[in-house]
């Protein structure tokens, strides 16, 4: 068969994998296995356009073949763009916000009183907001309390609540 008659297989597999530059190495490697292919229909008997059809039809699916040559030779890896810039930060701000809440509200043992009031800063800035309470401060300190977050400070709080309802009894 006359050269000119042939197809460019690596101009069809480019056209048909789209690949990006970092994984165009594969193209010709991939075009000589189906020019092979080609060859080898044309001299079972089909004539070009049927050999044409049968060389195409080996690969069953391109996208899964790009997805997979993609995955091999590109950069990116397993971690696309989005997970790179949105993410990992989102995940990195949320651990420190744990680590925090953690260091903040810390359970203290029972040999060692803890040293700051750090549940009374937490409700006193919620308290302090302007309009609707979001909640009820009897059940958060009910809830510090039985936590282990506040164990001998909870006489502090009960005795400021009890000075505070004697100064208001007049």
């Amino acid at each position: 068969m006359p050269e000119a008659n042939r197809p460019d297989w690596k101009e069809i597999v480019h056209e048909r994998l789209r690949l990006p530059s970092s994984a165009r190495e594969a193209i010709p490697e991939i075009a000589a296995h189906l020019e092979e292919i080609y060859d080898e229909a044309l001299a079972g008997g089909l004539t070009a356009t049927a050999a044409i059809e049968f060389t195409l039809h080996q690969v069953e699916d391109w996208r899964a073949l790009r997805k997979s040559i993609c995955r091999a030779k590109c950069k990116e890896g397993t971690m696309n763009p989005r997970t790179k810039t949105l993410w990992l930060p989102a995940i990195a701000v949320l651990f420190a916000a744990g680590l925090a809440l953690v260091l903040v509200l810390k359970p203290h043992s029972k040999n060692s009183p803890p040293q700051g009031g750090h549940h009374r800063m937490l409700t006193s800035f919620l308290s302090s907001r302007s309009g609707p309470r979001l909640f009820d401060q009897s059940k958060f300190r009910n809830y510090l309390g039985k936590s282990g977050y506040v164990q001998a400070d909870r006489i502090g709080l009960e005795q400021e609540l009890k000075s505070t309802k004697t100064k208001h009894a007049f």
